[in-house]
């Protein structure tokens, strides 16, 4: 971060500011998931080898949205995410959104910006967490990709 905030201060010197303030780094890691029964999951070996779908059939529907994004969220996933996020608060790791994602099973949790190397760190352990508590609900929990939320700002000085 000092290395970041010293870099930027020597560029925003060359765009004309006189005496930039010091620069810091947010970033709000939301992480997408795939929740999959364990009877399900180790009956795939595409999932077992690669933890993704590698291969399979067009989904039995279309993009009617009954059950994406703001739909409800079945009870054992509900439960499954209470229990993460409570997990995830002793960690120290606030998740402020919980949703359902387009795919059927797919869901997404969402926490507080923080300093950038510490949403890093957050990172990692929220997909361990999430690993962790979904064994409890019998499920598999496969992370895909987590989509940066980055900001940039100048504090005072």
């Amino acid at each position: 971060m000092q290395a970041m905030n010293k870099q930027a201060q020597r560029i925003l010197k060359i765009f004309g500011h006189e005496n930039p303030a010091h620069v810091v780094s947010y970033a709000g890691c939301e992480q997408e998931y795939f929740l999959i029964d364990r009877h399900f999951y180790f009956s795939r070996p595409d999932l077992l080898a690669t933890g993704r779908t590698l291969f399979g059939s067009p989904p039995p529907k279309g993009q009617e949205f009954e059950d994406h994004y703001l739909g409800a969220i079945p009870e054992r996933v509900l439960a499954f995410m209470l229990e993460s996020e409570r997990e995830l608060f002793k960690l120290g790791i606030p998740a402020k959104t919980r949703h359902n994602e387009v795919a059927p099973g797919q869901f997404e949790l969402a926490p507080m910006f923080e300093n950038g190397n510490i949403a890093a760190d957050h990172q990692q352990l929220t997909m361990v967490t999430l690993k962790r508590v979904a064994e409890k609900y019998g499920m598999t929990c496969c992370c895909t990709k987590s989509r940066s939320r980055a900001s940039t700002g100048r504090a005072s000085t």
